[in-house]
């Protein structure tokens, strides 16, 4: 049986990134998801990704750290041993309260 593409994307967990990652699920993509801190809305994905049969791993990061960058990208490589396509939707929006 030949696996599924293995797709990274970086801010998963809320807007278009959220709704890209249950799109891609439901293709039957495996999925590595970054995420920065929303939590709650990672673990209500997380549970829709499971109920779709999806194989997917979660990786909180800040991309404000090197560090942290280097960090995830590691545990990209690791993942599945692969991947065949990123969608860099990280976004830092510093006065969005104020739109």
């Amino acid at each position: 049986m030949k696996k599924s593409k293995v797709i990274v994307l970086t801010g998963a967990s809320s807007k278009i990134g959220y709704e890209l990652s249950l799109a891609l699920g439901k293709a039957g993509y495996r999925l590595i998801l970054q995420y920065h801190s929303n939590q709650e809305k990672i673990n209500f994905l997380s549970k829709e990704l499971e109920k779709l049969g999806t194989d997917a791993k979660f990786f909180k990061a800040d991309f404000t750290s090197s560090k942290e960058l280097g960090k995830f990208i590691e545990f990209s490589k690791e993942a599945f041993g692969e991947i065949d396509c990123l969608i860099n939707n990280a976004s830092f929006w510093p006065n969005a309260d104020k739109i």
